[in-house]
């Protein structure tokens, strides 16, 4: 995969406490370390911004049953789920 090189730099402490816990984490550079941290990052970023949506969509419907919180995560954490998984399912219903 081709992709960008960016330069980073950190602290001598963050790289001494990355030194002392990258082999129990099972990471053997830094940089991998990183970027499973920026992919965590996004996909938590994404997460909040689709709760921010449908909060803000909540009681727009008049008629709708309202569902609870508890169903509203288990919604949004499957359909994340699925999303890492493959499924893109705005695509499949024709929206966008």
């Amino acid at each position: 995969m081709e992709g960008k090189s960016i330069h980073l730099r950190i602290s001598d402490e963050m790289l001494k406490e990355f030194n002392s816990i990258k082999g129990s984490m099972g990471f053997s550079n830094i940089q991998e370390f990183i970027k499973d941290a920026m992919r965590k990052a996004v996909l938590e970023y994404r997460r909040h911004a689709a709760m921010r949506t449908i909060k803000k969509l909540q009681g727009s419907c008049p008629n709708a049953r309202h569902i609870t919180t508890r169903e509203r995560n288990k919604l949004a954490k499957q359909f994340f789920e699925e999303k890492e998984a493959g499924r893109d399912i705005f695509k499949e219903y024709g929206l966008k």
